[in-house]
């Protein structure tokens, strides 16, 4: 059963009932991303587990190692972009929650990472604060 949650004017997410999770997942290239979005992590007490991956190749590895509840996802990663990275996710991992985080928050790739299975899209630039909300919308 899924229903459409508008969390904050321009987010948008599918929820679906799921078990409480532990464990995230962040793919971005930016350093400076990384260390800002595990800062936002680190407040929220029910997540016990942050990995980090810089590149297709690790995020894969570290999936597959991990298996993380929910993926916080840039969409350009360098030699490949998010939507390969989601479209693996959710052919393997289908319960795994898929929240995009990017600057590129045009309706265009919002609205092709949702129908590719996005559980949520956030605007870097404007909407990077709403994350603990959303990431607890997720549950």
């Amino acid at each position: 059963m899924q229903k459409i949650v508008q969390l904050v004017p321009n987010i948008f997410l599918k929820k679906e009932l799921s078990p409480t999770f532990t464990s995230i997942l962040i793919i971005d290239d930016a350093a400076l991303v990384l260390t800002r979005m595990q800062q936002i992590l680190q407040e929220l007490s029910f997540i016990t587990t942050v990995h980090t991956a810089i590149s297709y190749t690790t995020a894969i590895e570290c999936i597959e190692l991990h298996k993380p509840h929910i993926i916080l996802l840039d969409i350009m990663l360098g030699e490949k972009n998010g939507i390969d990275i989601l479209l693996f996710v959710k052919q393997h991992y289908p319960l795994t929650k898929v929240i995009i985080v990017s600057n590129k928050a045009t309706s265009y790739y919002r609205r092709l990472f949702c129908d590719n299975g996005a559980d949520a899209f956030v605007d870097k630039s404007k909407e990077f604060e709403t994350l603990p909300e959303i990431i607890k919308a997720c549950l």
